[in-house]
This record gives structure tokens, C-alpha cells and sequence, in this order.
């Protein structure tokens, strides 16, 4: 999950600093990271999933769905309220989303 987790991190940074709106490089970010962290979740922890990557993915994407929206709403009121730097906010963010993803899959996926 770190890697995913750097990943995501460091796009964010790259597109924030490119002036990219926090909220839509939240969104690729996540997107990106998310798509990490499903391929090393199946590689080490998750091996016997039943389910093939693609389908995997886009479930994955669809149950997050609303953990990442939550995630986005911290983000913008940590950087638009609170006036955090957004990267701080971001890591706040992206360990409250995966942190409950991660209960999620193994709710969910792994029965």
C-alpha cells in the first residue's frame, strides 16, 4: 500500500504544481495509485482472488467510490477552510481513504 500510496502522492504534487486543481489532480492521483495498489495487493497479499484484473479494477474503482469522495471532501476543506498546505492534506486524505479501502477489499473481495 506505500507504494500506491507514494505514487499517488507524488502525482498529485507534480500536477498541483503544475497548477492543476487540487480536486481533479486528487482524481488522477487516486485513480493512478488506486490502480498500484490493486496490482501489488493481487502480487503479495491477495492471491486467490477469483476475480480476472480488469474486472477486479473497475469493482475496485466502483466500491471506493464513495470512501474517495469522502477523501476529496477532506481535501478540499483541509486546503480551502483549514488553509493546509495541500500536500499535508493530501497524505491526511489519502491515509483515511486507503486505510478504509484496504477494510473494504477484505470485507468485500476477499469472502
Amino acid at each position: 500500500m506505500i507504494v500506491g500510496f507514494t505514487c499517488d502522492l507524488i502525482i498529485f504534487a507534480l500536477l498541483t504544481s503544475y497548477g492543476v486543481s487540487v480536486i481533479v489532480g486528487g482524481i488522477i492521483s487516486f485513480v493512478f495509485g488506486t490502480f498500484v495498489n490493486l496490482v501489488l495487493l493481487r502480487r503479495i497479499l491477495f492471491r486467490c482472488t477469483s476475480l480476472n484484473f480488469a474486472k477486479d479494477f473497475i469493482l475496485t474503482l466502483l466500491s471506493n467510490g464513495l470512501i474517495f469522495n469522502v477523501g476529496l471532501l477532506v481535501l478540499w476543506y483541509m486546503t480551502s477552510c483549514l488553509l493546509y498546505d495541500a500536500i499535508v492534506a493530501k497524505v491526511f486524505s489519502n491515509l483515511l481513504t486507503f486505510l478504509s479501502n484496504y477494510v473494504i477489499r477484505i470485507v468485500l473481495f476477499e469472502r
